[in-house]
């Protein structure tokens, strides 16, 4: 659904950047062991948490937009 809407205001970043590092782990861990279906199925992961990382509400206003042109997420979160 967030493909098809391009909201991501209800995903957590830090989340994500979690579960897309640790699926690339685990295409290392598949192709070092040989496990060819391991390393397809979260090649397949990590693709679509690109694809979301990069879609946002508006054209300018995904995850890899604002990555590459600095963007300010100060105002998403209040400081503690």
């Amino acid at each position: 659904m967030t493909i098809r809407t391009r909201d991501t205001d209800g995903i957590s970043m830090m989340t994500f950047s979690m579960m897309g590092l640790g699926s690339i782990f685990f295409v290392v861990n598949g192709l070092m062991w040989r496990n060819y279906p391991l390393a397809i199925t979260n090649i397949i992961t990590a693709v679509c948490a690109v694809i979301i990382f990069g879609s946002g509400s508006e054209p300018e206003s995904g995850f890899l937009t604002c990555f590459y042109n600095k963007c300010d997420y100060s105002h998403e979160r209040p400081h503690l």
